[in-house]
């Protein structure tokens, strides 16, 4: 029963290698798209099912340096992160059921891309605590930008690229420097045991990770991806950063900057609902809108 939160994210990673494998191996094979599928929603009739076992947990003991504290990688789905990755689940089937109607159909290599961001995104929303979501939000920035940098034309979509990997990884150097000085004693704990100070540092991690801050950023070589990919990515991203502010713990949070970081975040809101509607294309309408959306859900954890 402990490993049910993991065989989502598993099966859609072995079912992504069996694809990219058989890629390479037989590229005339034509059944690619039917074994994602169907990973895919056998992935969500099992997050379905998790509705009836909630909470559910699976920790997994890592190796660490002498000298500093334990560390365990841990995975859990308590009834309010749920909906994450039910989302995550369907989004995945939901790209890959309407594939067929692309021009770049069939794409093995889209579809392999395509699993193995979902399955990142559900071990990022799953996360128990902030190392293991670091791995993650990690993991899911490397696959990010060797995807697009591989799909990049012209040097200023590459420098685009390289801009937003660091800012999100500025937002994963906040969220561990926020555990080490809010956990207990200074050791890496759980997101429940954060001392209070340390939320609004969170807060931040969270709004890099969703392109709250800054604003607008054309995060890489947005027109240039497969439709697909580049949808699975940018919800993917999102829903790893709002899973985190949904674990935050109240009394993490509060001071004297909340009114301030209140009355930016319904700028920011304004700001992209405007843009979005001016937007001349999908692709940067799609941008403001997760960023609008973003800030409030940033204003609702605050």
């Amino acid at each position: 029963m402990r490993m049910l939160v993991l065989f989502p994210p598993l099966l859609l990673f072995a079912a992504a290698s069996a694809v990219a494998i058989l890629r390479v191996t037989r590229p005339d094979f034509r059944f690619s798209w039917l074994i994602s599928v169907a990973a895919a929603c056998l992935a969500s009739l099992e997050v379905l099912l998790w509705q009836r076992q909630l909470p559910l947990s699976s920790p997994a003991s890592v190796s660490h340096p002498a000298g500093l504290a334990p560390t365990t990688l841990a995975f859990s789905a308590p009834s309010l992160l749920w909906p994450y990755a039910l989302g995550l689940s369907a989004l995945a089937l939901a790209i890959l059921l309407t594939a067929p109607g692309r021009a770049s159909f069939p794409d093995s290599a889209g579809f392999a891309m395509t699993l193995s961001l979902t399955g990142l995104g559900l071990l990022a929303v799953t996360a128990a605590n902030a190392v293991t979501l670091a791995f993650a939000w990690a993991a899911l920035d490397l696959v990010d930008l060797v995807i697009t940098l591989r799909w990049s034309q012209g040097s200023k979509a590459s420098e685009r690229a390289v801009i937003a990997f660091s800012i999100r990884a500025g937002g994963i150097v906040l969220l561990l420097l926020a555990q080490v000085l809010g956990g207990p004693d200074g050791q890496l704990g759980d997101f429940a045991s954060m001392q209070a100070g340390v939320g609004l540092m969170v807060v931040a991690a969270a709004a890099l990770r969703l392109g709250v801050l800054p604003p607008g950023l054309p995060y890489g070589s947005e027109t240039t991806l497969p439709d697909g990919v580049w949808t699975t990515f940018r919800l993917t991203s999102a829903a790893a950063g709002l899973a985190l502010l949904s674990r935050l713990p109240s009394a993490s949070l509060g001071g004297p900057a909340t009114p301030a970081l209140m009355l930016l975040c319904s700028v920011l809101a304004i700001y992209s609902g405007w843009r979005w509607l001016r937007a001349p294309d999908k692709f940067t309408g799609s941008r403001f809108w997760i960023s609008g959306i973003a800030s409030l859900a940033v204003a609702c954890a605050l």
